[in-house]
């Protein structure tokens, strides 16, 4: 979707594209996830063009109104998607929320008696992997949270008293 820029007037296109694209996600929070992953691709795109852009600090530059008019759209269009957006799926504060507890619980971690190296970096891969999932409802994101714990436990990472220690923070935190 990120094409060269030809002309100043090239962000309507853009933008037209983008809600072209839109209309093939048949849920809300579908929408949600295209949106952020393009604003993510759009400003990396940005970043990179004003490591050699001689006219960042003026607003002269085609590109640099590209990306400022670009990322506006993407930005209200992702807060009109998300007033939208039924209660059982996390909002994009909550999404952050959700990805900040889940660092705090691997930052805590290392007090998990009796967890050998092999099986912490283990361990941090699957709640890394977790936090990919927040497009999914809240409850079946718990219910994919509680089936790797178990699947941990099963496969002797994690014992059952440090899968119910896990359980509990999330119960405590996403509850």
């Amino acid at each position: 979707m990120l094409y060269e820029v030809k002309s100043c007037a090239d962000y309507q296109s853009f933008i037209e594209h983008c809600r072209k694209a839109l209309l093939n996600y048949k849920k809300n929070i579908y929408c949600i996830v295209f949106l952020e992953r393009l604003r993510e691709l759009v400003q990396a795109s940005q970043y990179r063009h004003q490591q050699h852009c001689a006219d960042v600090e003026h607003s002269e530059c085609r590109f640099n109104k590209f990306y400022k008019v670009v990322l506006f759209y993407l930005k209200n269009e992702l807060d009109y998607q998300e007033k939208d957006l039924p209660f059982v799926y996390f909002k994009r504060q909550e999404r952050r929320e959700l990805e900040q507890n889940i660092e705090d619980m691997m930052d805590q971690m290392p007090t998990l008696q009796g967890i050998d190296r092999r099986n912490f970096m283990k361990l941090r891969l699957e709640l890394n992997e977790m936090k990919s999932y927040n497009f999914l409802d809240k409850k079946n994101w718990k219910q994919l949270f509680l089936g790797k714990v178990k699947t941990l436990e099963n496969s002797r990472i994690l014992t059952p008293d440090q899968g119910s220690t896990l359980l509990k923070t999330i119960e405590e935190r996403f509850a």
